[in-house]
């Protein structure tokens, strides 16, 4: 049975959290890992570098793929709220 992965991710002025998890049997979250990097390209809640706010995330998505030894392919999509793109 294939696991159904639940991801997160909070994109900071000074670092970029993700975190990958899923369902235990029980319902309960189990984390299978989290990715934690500084920021680059944001200043001031805004992106001011694609570029380098793009790349910021994909590294801490590979932070946290590594831990849940699992091979995530880091895409844009879905929504960002709170963050302007100029």
């Amino acid at each position: 049975m294939t696991k159904r992965l639940i991801t997160g991710i909070d994109v900071g002025t000074t670092k970029i959290c993700t975190i990958v998890a899923t369902l235990d049997s029980g319902g309960a979250l189990q984390v299978l890992g989290v990715g934690q990097v500084p920021s680059h390209g944001l200043h001031k809640g805004m992106v001011v570098n694609v570029d380098e706010a793009r790349d910021s995330v994909a590294e801490s998505v590979k932070e946290q793929s590594r831990q849940a030894a699992l091979k995530l392919n880091p895409r844009t999509s879905g929504s960002l709220a709170g963050i302007s793109v100029p």
